[in-house]
């Protein structure tokens, strides 16, 4: 019911899962010399132009910021560079950037491979709050992220960008409790769940307000208006289905709060209901929150659900020739 977003990517270096293999011409394993003053020229072959590669080179044992692939892109969704003989680490990344920003501008020879964070901008319209994050996507942190590629060689990297955020999704139904499980009452024909509700206001705190390729870090809070529903939102039986913020999920260990207020619609007669519910999120997760209503417009009870986001969305793939 959720999108579960894997985009792989087959190119110079493309993130997580990266598996190397490597080709000689006289069938041999023998690693090239590191030599600053030779470059060697590669190629990168994608279908988005969003997304960005980070180098990093090594320096005196460590990987260090070299520059951002970003631009250049061609017709034919080919990206060619020139790179120094020697050992890089790349992180690539796909974002739009409008709610979420580089904690730093990386700076040349200095910035590590493991400093680079990204981090939630504040709600302007709520103070103390942090807007929702961007859907981000980063190599896949438990398939060798940080895997170090020798230059020159005949190699093919093959990875996979995983979305690394969560999101939360909230369904109201109208039912009732037996004793054992709740039981749906849907709504006649031309009726639903949201005609006597007027706003609906969700606040979450405990998401990360940092990601890096290792994790979240850090502690915010968001505070998320549902915009007016369309008859998309509405299922056959006449509940409703709201697809929720992307957020930074909470740091290794921690839960999210999640608190829900249904304001009803001026003169309906009903009252404000409000919940809470603390659960877990992970990375390309959802965490499904389902409030059951009674026919008389009140609160019996929240099921929650978490599972994969699994709508699957085809990335790039290309040769690093």
């Amino acid at each position: 019911m959720l999108r579960t977003v894997y985009i792989s990517t087959l190119a110079l270096l493309l993130f997580s899962a990266c598996s190397r293999e490597r080709e000689s011409a006289a069938g041999g394993e023998d690693e090239p010399i590191p030599s600053p003053t030779k470059t060697v020229p590669v190629a990168f072959a994608a279908e988005n132009s969003d997304i960005s590669v980070q180098v990093f080179g090594e320096k005196a044992g460590n990987f260090v910021y070299v520059k951002t692939l970003d631009g250049g892109w061609d017709a034919d969704g080919r990206l060619s560079v020139q790179l120094p003989v020697g050992k890089y680490k790349f992180l690539f990344l796909k974002s739009p950037f409008r709610n979420t920003e580089p904690v730093a501008v990386p700076q040349a020879g200095t910035t590590g491979f493991d400093d680079f964070r990204i981090a939630a901008k504040s709600d302007p319209d709520n103070p103390g709050y942090l807007l929702p994050a961007d859907e981000v996507y980063f190599q896949d942190p438990t398939e060798n992220p940080d895997s170090v590629y020798t230059l020159p060689a005949s190699d093919t990297i093959r990875c996979k960008l995983k979305r690394a955020v969560g999101q939360i999704v909230l369904l109201l139904k109208r039912g009732y409790y037996d004793g054992s499980a709740y039981r749906e009452l849907p709504y006649a024909q031309d009726s639903d769940i949201l005609q006597n509700i007027g706003r609906i206001r969700m606040e979450i705190a405990g998401a990360g307000n940092r990601l890096g390729l290792a994790g979240s870090e850090g502690t915010g809070s968001i505070r998320h208006d549902f915009p007016e529903p369309t008859a998309e939102n509405i299922t056959d039986d006449g509940f409703a289905l709201l697809t929720g913020p992307f957020v930074f999920p909470p740091q290794a260990g921690q839960n999210l709060t999640v608190s829900t207020t249904l304001t009803p619609k001026t003169g309906s007669g009903y009252p404000v209901l409000n919940n809470e519910i603390t659960a877990p999120l992970g990375r390309n997760m959802r965490l499904e929150i389902t409030l059951w209503l009674t026919v008389s417009h009140q609160f019996i009870g929240i099921t929650t659900e978490t599972a994969p986001i699994t709508e699957t969305t085809e990335g790039d793939t290309g040769p690093w020739e």
